[in-house]
């Protein structure tokens, strides 16, 4: 399961990539996910729903940041061509966050 959100921009709704890679929404749910809906507590409560009971969202709506609410986000990537060349550190062999 995986977070998102989707629609519009200033009218995401929340949702969830199922195990089947279908989008599911949650806006039933959830009124948004932010930094109040990223607690044990929900996050338990999601990962036992199960999510093929959910609306699947159809077409291709537009994916928006995974969370909203969030004044600044920090993201580190390879941005040269160059930076390879000057990583300290080796690069992870997945993703951190998906």
């Amino acid at each position: 399961m995986k977070l998102i959100r989707y629609g519009q921009p200033g009218a995401e709704r929340p949702g969830l990539i199922d195990a089947t890679g279908t989008l599911r929404d949650l806006s039933m749910l959830l009124p948004d996910l932010g930094p109040a809906q990223l607690n044990p507590r929900t996050l338990s409560a999601l990962a036992a729903l199960d999510a093929s009971r959910l609306p699947a969202v159809y077409g291709t709506p537009r994916l928006g940041s995974p969370v909203g609410g969030w004044a600044r986000s920090c993201v580190w990537g390879s941005t040269t061509p160059t930076t390879p060349k000057r990583r300290v550190c080796s690069r992870p062999p997945s993703p951190c966050c998906s």
